[in-house]
């Protein structure tokens, strides 16, 4: 059981590699065991399904011996990076999007699952605040995922834009809490600052619309806008008001700012 558990970080990260180089090369000798032309809607169902799992009983099984729910809320995070990326996955094929994601998603996995591992079965190995550390990159490389998900399906599979606004702003929503909670902040004013962080994202997603951008661009500007706001945020429920911990984020912030303003006129 021991050795289970310690090598399914690896185990699951190579598992979900292995499905996304399958989704892209479509080997003829396993489409022909499957008796599939080609990467049909079903299989890859199949596929979305057979990672879910994995994720799933990843995190169930690096957490032998913690409560389910205490197991249960550092799934979603791994989930909600995978699914986007797989999306970004089907609907473009171009080399310099699909090999970082083949990559990247794996490695995710991989590095999340590990300091699961140590924070729960080998706590004497766990840096303090780890979780936190990583979760202040990972974070925001979810959203940016997650962004340029439902972009491409609005632009490029015509969702309407309404049901892409009501699942930005769940997810969203969901995304920012999660994380404050991470960083052991007070619930009540996480949840203000989550509440209010949605509400803003949703009118900067509507203002995008309006300009000529690229999807992968709407990613990139809303994630700035979390690390400001995230960062502003999580300094004021600390109670650090003093300009040096806020000051990154304004730069990196205002940064934003002026790319928006440029790439209105590209």
């Amino acid at each position: 059981m021991y050795l289970l558990i310690r090598f399914t970080p690896i185990i699951s990260s190579i598992f979900l590699g292995l499905i996304f180089i399958f989704g892209y090369f479509q080997p003829a000798w396993l489409l022909k065991a499957f008796q599939l032309n080609r990467l049909t809607l079903s299989a890859t169902f199949n596929l979305a399904v057979i990672s879910a799992l994995i994720i799933l009983s990843s995190v169930i099984i690096i957490g032998m011996g913690v409560s389910f729910v205490s197991r249960l809320r550092f799934i979603p995070f791994i989930f909600i990076s995978w699914l986007s990326a797989f999306v970004i996955f089907l609907y473009s094929d171009q080399p310099y999007v699909v090999w970082p994601i083949i990559i990247l998603i794996p490695a995710i996995n991989w590095v999340w699952l590990e300091s699961l591992y140590l924070y729960w079965q080998r706590p004497e190995f766990y840096q303090p605040y780890s979780l936190q550390r990583i979760a202040n990159y990972f974070y925001l490389l979810e959203i940016f995922l997650f962004i340029t998900a439902v972009i491409g399906l609005q632009i490029l599979m015509q969702v309407p834009i309404w049901m892409i606004l009501i699942l930005a702003v769940l997810v969203l929503f969901y995304i920012q809490y999660d994380y404050l909670l991470l960083h052991q902040l007070d619930k009540i004013e996480s949840l203000i600052i989550s509440l209010l962080g949605t509400i803003l994202a949703g009118e900067l997603y509507l203002v995008l619309n309006l300009l000529p951008t690229h999807f992968f661009m709407y990613g990139i500007l809303i994630s700035i806008f979390f690390y400001l706001w995230l960062g502003i945020g999580k300094q004021i429920l600390r109670r650090n008001k003093e300009l040096k911990y806020i000051k990154l984020p304004m730069i990196l912030g205002g940064l934003g700012a002026i790319a928006i303003f440029i790439t209105s006129f590209l």
